[in-house]
This record gives C-alpha cells, structure tokens and sequence, in this order.
C-alpha cells in the first residue's frame, strides 16, 4: 500500500482547512499518524450540527500535536495564522448542490471564493506557501464524452459547482503568476465514515439501518464514480509532496475510486448488506444534480502516483457494518465490565465482547439462510413460528453473553495459574512472561514501612533485605516470596524491603491474581500456612505481617 509520508518534513506545522469537516477530519488523522504538528481551522458553519463536527475532531483533539482554531477565513488574521506553515491544506467551503441556488448563493461566493483568494493572497505574503485545494467534480457538469478527463471544458450546472470552478482558476492564476505553488484535486463522490448527513450514502445507509423509508431523487440509474475517504486522504498526502517539490506544472487532477455504478446498484448492494428490501420513495431529479460522473484517473497515476485502494463493496462493508460492529462492541464491553463479578484487564474485556459481538454477528445470517431455503418457514416452525424465532433469538443472546464471560473468566484464570509452580518449584519462574517480572538495581526500595500493600513479590534472582530503619530482620534470596499478607489484609506494611543486588528480578503477584490462584488451587494455602509457621520460628513477631 502506498503510504505517502509528506516529504521535505521540516518540523514545521501543517495548515488544514475544515479541518471539523468529513474529509478534513480524516486528513488530520493521517497527518498527526505521521508526525506532524498540524494547525485545524473551521468557522463551524450551520450547514450542519456543530455536534457532528465536533465529534469528527475528537480523536485529533486528544493528540499533542494538533491545534484547532476556530475562524472565519474571510474575517481571519490570516497572517499570524500562516506563520511558520509549510503547506496549506484547502478543504474549507460550503457545500451543498441543491442549498446553492438563489439568496443562499451570496453564502456560496463567500465561503468558496472569497475566502480562498483571501488565503491565497496571504500565502503568497507569507513566503509562497504551497496549497492544495480540495474542488469537486461538479465543476464538469453534464460532459457527453466519458471518461472525464482534466482537459475536458469545465461547464457546471450549479451554482455550487460555478464556485467550486471559480476557486479552481484562482488557484491557477496564483500559481502562472505569481509562482505560488497550487493544485486543485477534483474529487468524485466521496464517502465514508463522518459523511455529512445530507449526503447520499449516509442517507441510504441510516435509512437502511433504521428500516425507515429513503427518498430517492430521480430514477437511479444515474451513475457516479465513488471514491472512499481513505483514498482520498492518501491523494491530498501525495499532492502536499508534489506542491512542496514544485511539481505544479499540472493544475486539476481528478481523484477517483475507479468504481463506476448506478444509485440503483448502489442501493442494491445496501439492501443486501441490510439483509431485506429497502423502502424507497422516488422524487423527481433536482436542479444541478449531473446526470452521470466517470473519472479517468491516468494524469493522479502519472503526476501524483495515486492509484485508489479500495472499491466500492469493500468501502459499503465498511461504512455500513464498521460502525454497528464497534457501537455493539462498546456497549458489550460496558455490560461486562460492570456485571461481571471479576476485575478484569482491558485485553480481557476487549477479547471477550469480540467474541461475543462476532457471534452476535452470525445471527443474521444464519437465519437469511434459513429464510433462503424456506421462505415461508414452512413446516418446520408451522403456526408457532414467530414464538419459534424469539425463543431462539432469547436463548442464542444469553448463551453468547455466558460464552463471552466464561472465555474471560477462562483468560483470568490462566493469568493467574502461571504463577502456581513458583510455590511448588522456584525453576517456573522462568516460565512466567516478561510483563510480570520487574528487575530492580542494588539499593533500589521494593516497598517502605508504612506503605498499603498492593501486590506481593516472589525473588527470582538476587536478594533483598527487609529492615526497620538501620535494623536489619531479615535476608531474603532466589526463591523466597514475601508482602502476600499485606496484600491480602489490604493493611501498611511494618517494614521496608531493600535490593542487595544489581539486576534482582522479581514477580510481581497482584491481589486479584493471588485471590484466584488461592481458589483455584486450594493446597496453596497449606503451603503458606506452613511457610509463616517457620518464619515465626525464625522471626521477629512485629515483623511477620510485613514479611509475610
């Protein structure tokens, strides 16, 4: 998979536009994956929810290295805003086909071409900045010839796409006169995960999972190249490289999915993954929808080297079964983790709600399977089959979740069976996995006096000495195991421990694990009964608990 890295990585930040937006969202990601500081700016237009932008960006606001700025572009210091920048990513505009036309179109020549002449201009104040701007292949409109190609004249036939077209040979004009390096991406039919939600395929695929009625604007078989997000990222990524090695002796670029399909096979292959029939409620077309969109890719392969990755049903398996595969896993994960009767580790939790969403996951099909070979249920389930189907769904849900919970409990309880040799034979420990056994320096504090016991410790290699201020109680060595009774007692330790040895390595035993290796293996207890007997023979009494 190409993986474009932005070259000529100076340290210095990044610049992205609508940054709140689909696409822009995803592109901080990638740039943040890549180890840059990338500066995120958005006015939050009303077009739609801030909510929505919001949550887009919540996976960029927990980074370190991102910074988002809310302004206005045609209202901004664009300036200070630039300072330091080393490219500009352009994704800021208003969107929208259909909210173009009439009074809104002042709103449209604001957003799409004040605002980035404004940003032109400053980038050219500021040193000539490259920039990448994001255009749309509405700027075509309703070409006879197909493929699209970049030397086809433009012709829009709305007003979103007049100003999308109009951005586009400003960018031009920087670039051929001032030397400003620029390049326009048109792009197809983007979608994906965070698509707006007056887009089409959001449309469709929330539609289909409500089981709620789609309206369908025209007769479907207009066809459009559909182009995944990710693809996407990956050509701003490798038009970033091009700008920052002035390679701008082309301009437009077409980015491309390389799927070609009609909204009715589209819709088809929704209701397939849905697993029934769609309700659909035709409308006429509307002003400025184009009637058919191909892109020929050949000049992103040549110029940019991109090639897109991943097509259509890949892109529809993701959007549309990703996103309630990871809600059901969330809420999976809830449950477990405050019903099950057992602390558990993240990796625990994480493996068991898998499991058990998988599972879950087979249901469907299993029963479209059952449907295929009997549609009417036949004699199988007879007059009682409704009462059939949900005492079978009843009796799979709860057999899932005690599947998931026992693989857990499974898992707990071999964590905690790895440390029963080390009171039987000293040599297991050195079967006990790495993430368990901490190696500490001569003169290093295992715990102090006074401190809440924790976790317990078992000597591997080395030696420790547990001593009340200057007084020495005890030597410990390889093979002796000490702190267990504080640990259980949850109570202050009486004494401090003290590494004699450079590179002592010890297990560390916590409560939950010694709890269970206690219940599974009930002959330990003899053990420990018979290790204190002797240590109170050899002992100081004050001392024993915190031995012990």
């Amino acid at each position: 998979m190409n993986q474009p890295a932005i070259a000529n990585d100076s340290g210095r930040p990044v610049l992205v536009t609508g940054a709140a937006g689909f696409i822009g969202s995803h592109l901080c990601e990638a740039l943040l994956a890549r180890g840059r500081q990338v500066i995120g700016v958005d006015c939050f237009t009303d077009y739609y929810a801030r909510g929505v932008k919001e949550n887009n960006l919540r996976n960029a606001l927990g980074q370190p290295g991102f910074r988002l700025v809310e302004a206005d572009l045609v209202e901004a210091d664009l300036a200070r805003l630039l300072d330091g920048v080393e490219v500009i990513y352009h994704l800021a505009g208003q969107p929208g086909v259909r909210g173009s036309w009439g009074r809104q179109f002042e709103v449209y020549t604001r957003n799409n071409i004040l605002a980035t002449q404004r940003l032109l201009e400053a980038s050219r104040a500021a040193n000539d900045i490259p920039l990448v701007y994001a255009s749309s292949s509405s700027a075509y409109g309703n070409r006879p010839e197909m493929p699209l190609r970049e030397s086809a004249a433009p012709a829009p036939i709305s007003p979103y796409g007049v100003t999308k077209l109009a951005a586009e040979n400003l960018c031009r004009l920087y670039n051929d006169v001032y030397g400003l390096p620029t390049l326009s991406l048109r792009l197809f039919t983007v979608y994906g995960p965070r698509q707006r939600p007056d887009m089409g395929f959001q449309r469709f695929l929330r539609a289909a999972a409500a089981g709620k009625e789609i309206e369908l604007y025209g007769d479907g078989t207009q066809t459009r190249d559909f182009t995944y997000v990710a693809d996407v990222v990956r050509a701003f990524l490798l038009a970033g490289e091009a700008c920052l090695a002035r390679r701008t002796d082309v301009q437009v670029i077409n980015i491309a999915g390389g799927t070609r399909a009609s909204v009715n096979e589209v819709l088809a292959a929704i209701a397939s993954l849905a697993g029934g029939e769609l309700r659909l409620r035709r409308l006429p077309a509307q002003p400025g929808d184009v009637r058919d969109t191909w892109a020929d890719t050949r000049l992103a392969a040549s110029a940019l080297g991109f090639r897109p990755e991943i097509d259509l049903p890949a892109g529809l398996d993701i959007s549309y079964l990703l996103a309630p595969f990871l809600i059901a896993l969330f809420f999976v994960s809830f449950f477990y983790f405050f019903f099950v009767p057992v602390k558990l580790k993240w990796f625990q939790l994480l493996t068991g709600s898998l499991i058990t969403v998988f599972l879950w996951s087979l249901l469907r099909p299993a029963f479209s399977l059952i449907l295929q070979l009997n549609p009417d249920y036949g004699f199988a389930f007879g007059s009682l089959k409704a009462v059939f189907l949900l005492v079978i769904w009843v009796y799979y849900f709860f057999t899932v979740m005690l599947a998931g919970a026992e693989v857990m409990a499974n898992m707990k309880r071999k964590e905690a069976l790895r440390f029963r040799g080390l009171f039987y034979n000293q040599k297991s420990g050195r079967k006990i996995p790495n993430k368990f056994v901490k190696v500490f320096d001569k003169g290093e504090v295992v715990f102090k006096e006074g401190e809440i016991g924790q976790e317990m410790f078992f000597i591997l290699s080395g030696s420790a000495v547990v001593h009340k201020e200057e007084k020495i109680l005890r030597v410990i060595s390889e093979g002796d195991y000490f702190g267990e009774i504080a640990m259980l007692l949850n109570v202050p330790r009486t004494a401090t421990v003290t590494v004699l040895e450079a590179d002592t390595r010890m297990v560390c035993i916590s409560y939950d694990n010694f709890e269970t290796l206690l219940r599974e293996n009930s002959d330990i207890v003899l053990t420990l009964l018979k290790e204190m007997s002797a240590r109170l023979k050899e002992s100081d009494k004050e001392v024993f608990p915190a031995v012990l």
